[in-house]
């Protein structure tokens, strides 16, 4: 079944590639655009592109993270036998339970609970602090609150479709 898939997927390979930076622009202007509410309601003196900009060098985070993934996968995973193997994401919860035991649906919930996360709320905060002259305790809080928020929709929305409409990875 696997070797299927992988056949299916290199057809549409080009997909992947081609909607990841629309993905990370979707995710960056959520993430500005919660955060200009809370803003707005708290403070009423805001630019949006102040916010997309402190999140868009937050989310290098993220960049850092796929490095830390492909060097792993390179130098030290020796035994990759299914996608799941290859979903590796450092310092994630998902490599804490056996993958055998994990259910479908956990996977990408389990996968997304990692420190990348954390750090990339925790460096946005203290950039958005530095910004609006807030202690950094405001400023990450404030950070935490928009990317958690729209963290959680996102979570319910892939483990919905990981459910229902991708096939078992084992």
């Amino acid at each position: 079944m696997a070797a299927d898939f992988m056949r299916t997927a290199s057809k549409y390979e080009w997909g992947v590639y081609a909607t990841t930076p629309l993905f990370l622009l979707v995710s960056i202007a959520y993430d500005a655009a919660l955060l200009y509410s809370l803003r707005v309601i708290r403070y009423k003196t805001v630019r949006f592109s102040d916010l997309f900009n402190i999140c868009l060098k937050a989310s290098t985070v993220f960049g850092v993270m796929q490095i830390t993934r492909v060097a792993y996968l390179f130098f030290f995973a020796k035994d990759i036998r299914t996608l799941y193997d290859l979903g590796y994401i450092p310092f994630s919860l998902s490599y804490i339970w056996s993958s055998a035991a994990t259910p479908r649906w956990a996977i990408y919930p389990l996968s997304t609970a990692n420190l990348w996360e954390v750090v990339y709320c925790l460096a946005g905060g203290i950039l958005f602090s530095r910004k609006y002259h807030l202690t950094d305790r405001e400023g990450v809080m404030d950070f935490f609150i928009a990317h958690f928020t729209w963290l959680i929709f996102w979570l319910i929305l892939m483990t919905f479709l990981s459910y229902n409409l991708w096939p078992d990875p084992y």
